[in-house]
């Protein structure tokens, strides 16, 4: 077991595109986040894109990474660019000191550079995201209705009609009216989710 790094200077760090680091980052994150083995992490990279991953190492060794997807949230009727922030992994010994606030600052700078003024996430502990920007942010909606009105004389029929591969040009079409109301994610995260339907594959 490596050794905890107590004391951290930003100079020791350099942040990169995911590269030959690739199983490094793989046996981080899934000590780290979820064990699913090797090939799924590979394929959850290959759908998020390398392009899209970057990891941090201290001294030359790598010691954790995250990827983010291209993606856009709905404000005033228009989408803006967004990262979707994802798989954020740091190595036991490089935990609590600061590795993981120097390796999101890097990104979410360079991503600001590439004309992306958004980032959103799914977070695991408030310190930490608090610490570099993030603030809670979202709509809960809830639908209510007593027991008695779904019960008795009341016709309950109605249509079930199976679709095969609904079209990417209908899935927007539904997408984009929902998202400009309710500020949703934007309309190429429905392309993702589209082509991991229509491949069948497992999840990550």
């Amino acid at each position: 077991m490596s050794k905890p790094v107590d004391q951290i200077d930003p100079e020791h760090y350099d942040v990169r595109q995911l590269g030959d680091d690739e199983d490094e980052y793989i046996s981080i994150a899934g000590e780290s986040l979820l064990n699913y083995g090797t090939p799924v992490w590979k394929r959850y990279l290959d759908r998020i894109g390398r392009e899209n991953a970057r990891t941090i190492h201290y001294d030359g060794s790598c010691v954790g990474g995250l990827a983010f997807y291209r993606m856009g949230h709905w404000f005033g009727g228009r989408s803006i660019a967004t990262a979707g922030i994802s798989g954020v992994a740091v190595s036991p010994a490089h935990r609590g000191n600061g590795t993981c606030r120097i390796m999101l600052e890097q990104v979410l700078r360079e991503l600001y550079d590439d004309g992306v003024p958004l980032a959103s996430l799914y977070a695991s502990t408030q310190t930490l995201y608090r610490k570099v920007g993030f603030e809670q942010a979202g709509t809960q909606t809830r639908y209510s209705l007593p027991m008695a009105s779904i019960h008795g004389g009341h016709d309950r029929e109605c249509r079930i009609e199976r679709v095969e591969s609904p079209s990417i040009e209908l899935l927007e079409t539904v997408h984009r009216k929902r998202a400009v109301a309710a500020g949703a994610v934007g309309v190429d995260v429905v392309h993702a989710v589209a082509r991991r339907a229509t491949a069948g594959q497992d999840r990550l």
